[in-house]
């Protein structure tokens, strides 16, 4: 028998199929590999080449505004009060000055202080008290759809190093869901 390798295909409306592939079909499959700037159809998930308008296949599809190597957004960064000095990681006072911070909630980017939010333990991130409301009823659904045995309290990101050594995140998500650094659906 011989070898076959799981291969996923992301849909639009979120979930995947998956299929197996054998060495050879797979080989086919990586012929065209996409470049900086090519891009997957938001319509039916169809490869488009940079230079394409909408979509190749189905003529729904639009360009989405971040394509494939596309450079990464800019990190929000916070500010001490008294000197203005820029903080691209959270620091409860300034480093420069020991002022006092305005900060930035990495998940809405709204402004705050010390009392309008907390900083998370693991990524010690900031975040106002509003997305952390979110974060706990996303908290509380996702107990009621995973498997017990799938459910991480406090958050369902699971992290793994590949062959290269790079690490990766997978994030469950309501609905069947999956969001990935190779990407979601």
């Amino acid at each position: 028998s011989r070898d076959k390798f799981s291969v996923a295909q992301w849909l639009p409306q979120g979930g995947f199929t998956l299929w197996k592939a054998t060495p050879k079909l797979l080989g086919t499959l990586v012929q065209e590999t996409p470049s900086a700037g090519d891009w997957f159809c938001n319509h039916c998930c169809a490869f488009n080449k940079e230079k394409a308008w909408s979509c190749q296949r189905c003529l729904k599809g639009k360009v989405p505004s971040r394509k494939i190597a596309a450079e990464p957004i800019r990190k929000k960064v916070h500010r001490c009060m008294s000197c203005l000095e820029r903080h691209p990681k959270y620091s409860a006072r300034c480093t420069r000055c020991e002022g006092a911070m305005e900060y930035i909630c990495d998940f809405c980017g709204a402004f705050g202080r010390t009392g309008d939010g907390t900083v998370e333990k693991v990524k010690k991130e900031w975040y106002c008290w509003g997305c952390w409301e979110k974060f706990r009823q996303h908290n509380r659904a996702m107990a009621n759809e995973l498997p017990s045995a799938w459910f991480i309290k406090d958050g369902q990101v699971w992290n793994w190093f590949g062959v290269d050594g790079r690490k990766f995140r997978l994030e469950f998500d309501r609905r069947g869901t999956l969001l990935c650094d190779l990407g979601s659906g």
